[in-house]
């Protein structure tokens, strides 16, 4: 890139990226209230077609959130009412019980508006406001062969939020990609296979060095030694790309042994533990070797009351976040979220949801040896009325404890929600 195209690129990164007036997203909006409105007058269910079960929603948010850029402590904070508006759609096929094939798939927009848009102190260049889009769509092969199989594709039309006030906001459209397998046979042997993709580009010809794709295989193979136990051994090898490397080309291979616990079709563990090691193209980046672990606890108690924990350790590239290589080519993440949801059986239309998420990311080829210690807590309330209806309220507490001072933050986020769907 010539001297001449990057003063282009500068200008065009003062350029607003993805700019909607509000009188045309509140058009759109009103388009779909209408067309769910009168969705409703047909029927307060479901619409079939044939074994097809189609499920328009909209869901209004409000957020109240004080530290919108998630500055640290010293310094002034941004805080401003953003309003969200979701609609979206829901198909399945086909609706029987336990089909040898299904097939689902959604979309969904967020619009988001803030409150103090144009304001030449929290967004003087109106970078905030965004329309994204989501579509999804998964299917679903059951034998009775013991032979499973499901493949997905995800496009997320989203951007990178503004660092700062004046920032831009940088659109991009990434693709997932997923295919599974798993055969069960001789009651005692089950083998997986799966391989994930995601392919993102950025739509400003000027972030293309942003650019990247990631692609990795993994098999794992479980033998039966009790009749709720398996132990369990495989790999994986993943490769990650940038369409102009600066540090970040790498290929990873990682190795696990561990076990798998299904007390009931309601309550599973699986635990994964091992070593990871990444190999980085680039000669001046060290290699590294680290513990791998990977853990996932599934508690299904009624309709209404669930428990998810999630353990996680693995390697994260700088390259591939808002960090900088300053800090070195990787970083090392550990952690754990859980999230809970219980229903009352005294009040039959109300969940009570928790979240709790703790992560430590350490960076060893940082000189001073940086640390990041991140909490969030949130909590809230779900309540359905009129079959169809869900009214909902949300408190989210976020802070990050880092060495490097500027990295410091807290952040409270107040949520109240109402959600239709047929």
């Amino acid at each position: 890139m010539n001297i001449s195209e990057k003063g282009i690129c500068l200008m065009k990164k003062k350029q607003k990226y993805f700019r909607y007036s509000e009188q045309h997203l509140w058009l759109q909006v009103l388009g779909v209230i209408v067309g769910v409105l009168c969705l409703h007058i047909s029927s307060a269910e479901a619409i079939w077609l044939g074994q097809f079960q189609v499920n328009p929603f909209l869901e209004l948010q409000g957020i109240y959130d004080t530290n919108i850029f998630r500055v640290s402590d010293d310094q002034e904070k941004d805080r401003d009412f953003i309003t969200v508006i979701s609609p979206g759609i829901h198909f399945e096929f086909p609706t029987s019980q336990d089909p040898t094939f299904r097939a689902v798939a959604n979309y969904r927009s967020s619009i988001r508006l803030y409150g103090n848009d144009g304001d030449s102190k929290v967004d003087p260049k109106g970078e905030l406001n965004t329309n994204d889009h989501r579509l999804d769509g998964h299917l679903y092969f059951t034998f009775a062969s013991g032979l499973r199989f499901t493949t997905g594709y995800i496009l997320s039309l989203d951007s990178k939020p503004p660092d700062f006030r004046g920032d831009t906001r940088d659109g991009y459209a990434d693709h997932a990609f997923l295919v599974q397998t798993a055969y069960a046979f001789a009651d005692r042997y089950e083998i997986q296979l799966g391989y994930s993709g995601s392919l993102r580009s950025y739509d400003d010809s000027c972030n293309k060095d942003d650019n990247y794709a990631t692609h990795q295989g993994e098999t794992t193979l479980f033998y039966r030694i009790f009749p709720k136990l398996s132990v369990l051994g495989g790999g994986s090898y993943a490769l990650t790309s940038r369409e102009e490397p600066v540090f970040s080309d790498s290929k990873q291979y990682a190795g696990y042994g561990g076990f798998r616990y299904e007390a009931t079709e309601q309550l599973t563990a699986t635990m994964k533990i091992g070593a990871l090691h990444k190999d980085f193209d680039a000669r001046d980046v060290d290699d590294t070797t680290q513990v791998y672990a990977s853990g996932e606890t599934q508690a299904v108690f009624s309709d209404t009351s669930s428990l998810n924990v999630q353990l996680y350790r693995n390697i994260g590239e700088t390259s591939l976040t808002d960090e900088s290589n300053v800090y070195g080519a990787y970083y090392v993440r550990t952690g754990v979220h859980a999230r809970m949801t219980y229903g009352l059986p005294a009040l039959p239309n109300t969940s009570f949801i928790g979240d709790l998420g703790y992560t430590r990311e350490t960076y060893p080829e940082d000189a001073k040896d940086r640390s990041d210690d991140s909490l969030e807590i949130g909590v809230g309330v779900d309540y359905k009325f009129l079959k169809f209806f869900v009214i909902g309220v949300k408190y989210q507490y976020s802070s990050a404890d880092s060495t490097i001072n500027t990295k410091d933050f807290t952040d409270h986020v107040a949520m109240i929600k109402i959600r239709a769907i047929l």
